[in-house]
């Protein structure tokens, strides 16, 4: 398919398409993390995300905040016409600290189990009454987990507890 030019940065018409896809875009999204990219393979624009980016932020910025003020926001649209001024800021609902920690855990068949048994097995380490290879046979046979010796070196070694 033969690529439409519209002329490399001839942004008096790529520009209001763009305009015009985004208005139409933006109240779907609820974060605008490439749609720049989008927009322009969308659109078959002879730019890039970037360059699309800075003239929406240069020569397109009224418009290009009015648009902004559309996203939308826990699965519904906000009604057009905001300024970004009343947008309202809303805090992550985890800190970074809690979002590295939940990263680190994905997967790790020992944090599934339940906040009792990983205490007790947190005792176990710090006191030293037990060795691995008893706390795993302890974990599958009494607890009904299949954890294996290198799962729980593994989680330990990966510092999930903090």
């Amino acid at each position: 398919m033969a690529r439409a030019n519209y002329g490399q940065g001839n942004w008096p018409v790529n520009g209001p398409r763009a305009l015009a896809w985004l208005r139409a875009e933006v109240p779907k999204r609820s974060d605008i993390r490439g749609l720049a990219a989008d927009c322009v393979r969308a659109l078959d624009l002879p730019a890039t995300g970037d360059r699309l980016s800075d003239w929406l932020a240069t020569t397109a910025r009224e418009e290009w905040l009015r648009i902004k003020a559309t996203l939308a926001t826990a699965g519904s649209a906000e009604p057009a016409g905001r300024t970004l001024a009343a947008v309202p800021v809303t805090l992550p609902r985890r800190t970074l600290a809690e979002f590295l920690r939940d990263k680190r855990r994905e997967g790790c068949p020992v944090c599934a189990l339940s906040p009792e048994v990983r205490q007790c097995l947190a005792e176990a380490a710090a006191k030293g009454t037990a060795k691995v290879p008893e706390q795993v046979e302890w974990l599958n046979t009494d607890c009904g987990a299949h954890i294996t010796i290198s799962d729980l070196t593994q989680h330990r070694s990966g510092r999930h507890e903090s």
